[in-house]
């Protein structure tokens, strides 16, 4: 049984670093991530007063969790040690900051309809801009399709959440990803797993307080 963790231990939990994604190259791990959560309760995690995400970059080998620290509009940004920073449109990742190989913008109007309902027969198209290993700016396009729905209960930090688990499959002569978002029936997106770029591969997320 695990016990409350002491606000310093969580202030110190949300401070970590994501090692190793500073530049490039960026280094690869054969074990899973490391998991920031693991000296963390749900009890804890409500006295802090403001929403926390999780986040992993599996082929990194590394996790942290995150505090939103912008609004934009629709775009809420979410960073920590003021060095790494997420950014997400109705859960969907928009743009990364500070991972080397970051996402510098993408196209989301397909997305956000796909993830509403929509399901075009010819599909969609979505836009990335990447960070090349000269740092500059290159752009790829995908034709994105509505994978497989699905209704689920999943649990996070003992919390059970009522979701549709929704693929979208995107692909491109140079590669494809599919991204899964699991969301509830007001529209959070509790959980996700979305590509971000070939030298770093897929974000997962899980949004612990709301």
């Amino acid at each position: 049984m695990r016990h409350p963790a002491p606000k310093a231990a969580i202030a110190a939990a949300l401070s970590l670093a994501l090692a190793g994604c500073s530049s490039l190259p960026l280094p690869r791990s054969a074990g899973p991530a490391p998991d920031a959560r693991a000296q963390l309760t749900r009890a804890a995690l409500q006295e802090q007063g403001h929403p926390v995400m999780y986040v992993a970059l599996p082929a990194m080998g590394t996790s942290a969790l995150l505090a939103p620290s912008g609004r934009n509009g629709d775009v809420t940004t979410w960073s920590q040690a003021n060095t790494v920073s997420l950014s997400f449109e109705a859960g969907i990742l928009t743009a990364t900051r500070g991972l080397g190989a970051d996402m510098m913008s993408a196209e989301l109007s397909g997305t956000r309809a796909m993830l509403n309902g929509a399901s075009p027969e010819r599909g969609y198209p979505r836009h990335i801009g990447y960070l090349d290993g000269e740092y500059r700016q290159r752009f790829r396009g995908y034709l994105c399709k509505p994978g497989t729905r699905a209704n689920e209960t999943i649990t996070i930090m003992d919390q059970p959440h009522r979701v549709t688990r929704i693929e979208e499959r995107c692909t491109s002569p140079e590669g494809g990803f599919t991204n899964v978002y699991w969301r509830g029936a007001n529209g959070t997106t509790w959980k996700s797993r979305q590509w971000i770029s070939p030298e770093i591969g897929y974000l997962e997320t899980e949004l612990l307080v709301r």
